[in-house]
């Protein structure tokens, strides 16, 4: 029996009344349940006598309870207090918002409790540890505690008394999904044994066995999915586009020299055009590398080989820069080109439908306005997507269905090493441009903890005092109690009243809507305002020369690639540019040390892989191809490796997955995919 077609409401567990929450986490069968993976545990094995415990640690200590209290600190927050020993010293528990524990919990009672201790004067302490009464001595029956992703209306205990109950449906009904033969070369376990142990593994080597076992079969069928769909866009055809002398003039008539990797690039896109079947190509560059020029010389190419062109960004700010900044040159050659943007009046928006059906215009930049049906073109070659994964398959595929089989390009300012971004976009040709323009001024990168926070905010006053604006980046919109960080709106509110009193700073953030958004900062591109604070919604590539300066608080609850991503939106012009990383917790220090020593994004993702896996990055696929399920767990560049080469060892012996001993594959693929709103024809 198919456990995908099993619904959960078979469970004993899974009430009707809770039927609805598990739906919001997208659970909706047996199977789905079976692979909504824990996002952490919870390590009992750490038994202590309180007189053993040490500040910060995170162990299990068995108490007998001595008091309980409970008092109102305000409206919505009250304190559960509880005193309890054992015969080696004394522990205070705190729990927030528990009532229910007043109840519950009494003097005399033996309890076994599990969280993060911290040293007080004569004692220590828990907050909102995780409880149970004691049987049998005390001990927790199981040494891995499983914490799953909630959503209101679910609890821990729920969530994991259903997935015990699906794992016992599972001894009966599930498939193995990999061979003997692929189990056996790569030293894998069976399936039911590490859906057992990612879900409640019984120790550490059990752990490990599941999630290899697991990331290797999701990444193996992935890569054959993506292996097997790129053998088969190699078979279609598409625009054969000849005119490669006009790239040439092009970059005779630019300001500056093209680099050695744009000139490389062009070449494998040129090469592409010459075949006589579709290109599927992403090029990869970090911020400021060039990618914008080598499209515009695609594009040229495509218009004077006589087809239409399209270029699609995220905001409508960053394609009224890109039309902007590329009419003068298209003009040159006689190309007509034309924005087309929602905000755009309907007799502007009719006009450019109206060139582009009858062939008049060629060249058309624009936003998810062009995906609209009532934009049709004549005879569209070429669809090209910036920030692509911020559109996804589906958007790119509604393009590229406006013509036929038309060449795609993709491009994407995230840095992520070769050879994953060969595995990640395993359904794409990459090209990669590894170089900076020549006489670019090196952002200078400084990490401040919170006692030069003050100092920060002078220099940035000092740089807007000579006519440069500054960007201001925080990670989260409003106060929260669960996160002591820096939020965009109090931050605009005291820098307004301290140290930038005499500024103009404007606000922007995700909760905003897309005509304020819009608003807001187009007033800091033309300089009405003189600092826009900002949550990472200003990462996406917008280009202010005039900004000299960004302030990134609290720093270390970003990524190194976001890092990265919003350091890149200063520097942009010809003046020296600065970003400082303000640390609120300067334990991160050491893992944002790299951010100073250099502005390389490659370097940067290479460290971030070395460190942090090779998880992190399957996170930046484009919207609508199977995600990995296991990506918020850490799993090694040697399984990833691993499971490539199984992959490609079996395409190339059957690259249809059509031989008998491949059947089972070939379903495991489908079954992947299907999931999934992507491609039908796997």
């Amino acid at each position: 029996m198919d456990l995908f077609q099993m619904p959960i409401s078979n469970l004993s567990g899974v009430s009707n009344a809770r039927l609805m929450y598990f739906q919001k986490l997208g659970i909706f069968s047996v199977g789905d349940l079976l692979y909504f993976f824990p996002k952490s545990y919870e390590n009992r094995m750490n038994q202590k006598y309180i007189a053993e415990l040490s500040d910060e640690e995170t162990a299990t200590v068995t108490v007998r309870i001595l008091e309980v209290s409970s008092r109102r600190v305000r409206q919505n927050l009250t304190l559960i207090s509880v005193m309890a020993e054992d015969e080696t010293g004394s522990l205070k528990l705190t729990f927030f918002n528990q009532k229910y524990l007043i109840n519950s919990l009494k003097a005399g009672q033996e309890i076994t409790v599990f969280g993060k201790v911290s040293r007080r004067i004569g004692y220590f302490e828990m907050t909102n540890p995780s409880i149970q009464k004691s049987t049998k001595g005390g001990n927790f029956s199981e040494n891995y505690i499983p914490k799953y992703p909630l959503t209101k209306g679910l609890t821990q205990g729920v969530v994991q008394k259903a997935v015990a109950d699906a794992l016992t449906v599972a001894k009966e009904h599930i498939g193995e999904t990999l061979s003997m033969d692929i189990r056996k070369k790569y030293h894998l376990c069976e399936l039911l044994y590490a859906l057992q142990n990612i879900h409640f593994p019984t120790g550490e080597q059990e752990l490990s066995a599941a999630k290899k076992r697991l990331a290797f079969e999701e990444l193996f069928y992935l890569m054959l999915g993506l292996g097997k769909l790129k053998l088969q866009q190699k078979k279609v055809a598409g625009p054969k586009l000849v005119n490669y002398k006009i790239a040439e003039e092009f970059a005779d008539k630019l300001p500056f020299p093209l680099t050695d990797a744009q000139k490389r690039v062009t070449r494998e896109i040129c090469n592409d055009f010459k075949q006589g079947y579709q290109m599927n190509r992403l090029v990869q560059g970090d911020v400021g590398s060039g990618k914008t020029m080598v499209a515009a010389m695609a594009m040229l190419i495509c218009a004077k080989s006589g087809y239409q062109a399209v270029l699609m960004a995220p905001t409508e700010i960053l394609a009224r820069q890109h039309y902007e900044g590329l009419k003068p040159y298209f003009d040159e050659f006689g190309i007509s080109v034309e924005l087309l943007v929602s905000s755009m009046k309907k007799k502007e928006k009719t006009a450019v439908q109206t060139g582009l059906q009858s062939g008049e215009i060629s060249l058309v930049i624009g936003t998810h306005a062009l995906i609209y049906d009532t934009v049709e073109f004549q005879k569209l070659g070429l669809v090209i997507t910036d920030e692509q994964h911020r559109f996804g398959v589906k958007a790119r595929s509604r393009l590229t269905e406006k013509g036929e089989n038309p060449h795609c390009l993709v491009m994407t300012a995230t840095p992520i090493p070769r050879t994953l971004a060969l595995i990640i976009y395993g359904d794409l040709d990459v090209s990669v441009i590894d170089e900076l323009p020549k006489g670019r001024i090196p952002i200078k990168t400084k990490i401040a903890n919170e006692n030069q926070r003050g100092l920060v905010y002078e220099f940035v006053a000092k740089e807007l005092s000579q006519g440069n604006q500054a960007f201001v980046v925080c990670p989260l919109i409003e106060e929260s109690d669960a996160l002591d960080a820096e939020n965009a709106i109090r931050v605009q509110e005291e820098l307004q009243k301290t140290y930038l009193k005499d500024y103009r700073i404007g606000l922007l953030h995700g909760k905003m809507k897309a005509d304020e958004k819009d608003d807001v900062m187009n007033r800091f591109v033309t300089g009405d305002y003189d600092v826009l604070v900002s949550t990472t919604v200003v990462e996406v590539g917008v280009n202010v020369p005039n900004a000299t300066v960004m302030v990134i608080e609290n720093a270390e609850r970003f990524g190194l690639a976001s890092l990265h991503q919003l350091r890149g939106r200063v520097g942009r012009g010809q003046k020296k540019s600065y970003c400082f990383l303000n640390l609120a917790d300067q334990k991160a220090r050491k893992r944002l040390e790299i951010m100073e020593k250099t502005t390389d994004g490659f370097q940067i993702s290479e460290f971030d892989l070395k460190h942090r896996g090779p998880g992190e990055f399957f996170g930046t696929r484009q919207h609508g191809l199977p995600s990995t399920k296991l990506s918020n767990l850490t799993y090694s560049m040697e399984t990833v490796r691993l499971a490539k080469e199984a992959a490609e060892a079996i395409l190339l012996e059957d690259a249809e997955l059509i031989l008998p001993q491949n059947k089972q594959i070939a379903q495991g693929v489908k079954k992947m995919f299907d999931r999934h709103s992507y491609v039908s024809q796997l």
